[in-house]
């Protein structure tokens, strides 16, 4: 899998290059200003499919596209409405809820957070944009907690809530503030750096000052250390 994952996406970056400096300095991609336009670069590979490739080797570059295109957004609707039906309503509120509910649930879930998906989309100025921010949401909010449950006894529950909180509100307030202010507060592509400092700081911090996990909690993620 890596391999092949490897040589398509350098195949991909090939053909992106060699599209961008064929339609570098030709509209869409140029404003009439001569300004460069960031967000028509997300449309480059395509450009090229449709109007460079032979019509057969076009066809199936633009429909992988839209089977990745379709496949990621489902795959952004089913995560989270399965965390919201099984980690937190039949968790928490109703945990003896029947599956034919919980799987009615999940399909109504993934309908409605659709909707919120589009609604947040036409909020940004490209795709590239929101696919940044939602990336800075996971690498801020997710991933120092996921790496401190594995890496450090010390960590706490109160200190990895705090840090999932802390690295997506950073990377919302930024974000919001981008789309308020007349000139943008920051560029998205750096909100991952006070997001993520604010994550790990948090983590640090509200794990020293709560009490440590038992020792069941991150034994059996410790017993190489303990032999």
């Amino acid at each position: 899998m890596i391999i092949g994952v490897v040589v398509i996406e350098s195949l991909l970056y090939g053909l992106a290059i060699i599209g961008s400096a064929k339609y570098f300095t030709q509209a869409p991609f140029v404003n009439p200003a001569g300004a460069f336009n960031k967000a028509e670069t997300e449309t480059i590979i395509l450009h090229v499919a449709r109007y460079d490739l032979p019509e057969f080797a076009g066809g199936l570059m633009m429909a992988a596209a839209v089977a990745i295109i379709l496949s990621t957004a489902n795959t952004y609707l089913m995560i989270p409405s399965t965390n919201i039906a099984r980690d937190i309503y039949q968790r928490f509120i109703n945990p003896q809820v029947s599956q034919k509910k919980i799987i009615l649930l999940q399909r109504a879930l993934i309908a409605v957070l659709g909707v919120v998906a589009y609604i947040a989309a036409t909020f940004f100025k490209s795709i590239l944009d929101m696919a940044f921010t939602a990336y800075t949401m996971v690498g801020a909010g997710i991933t120092p907690a996921l790496l401190a449950a594995f890496l450090w006894k010390r960590t706490s529950v109160a200190g990895g809530v705090a840090s999932i909180a802390v690295g997506m509100l950073v990377t919302m307030v930024i974000t919001a503030a981008n789309f308020i202010l007349p000139e943008p507060l920051m560029e998205t592509d750096y909100i991952i750096i006070p997001a993520a400092s604010a994550s790990i700081l948090t983590l640090i911090i509200v794990s020293l000052l709560t009490p440590p996990p038992p020792e069941e909690k991150w034994k059996p993620f410790w017993s190489h250390a303990t032999k």
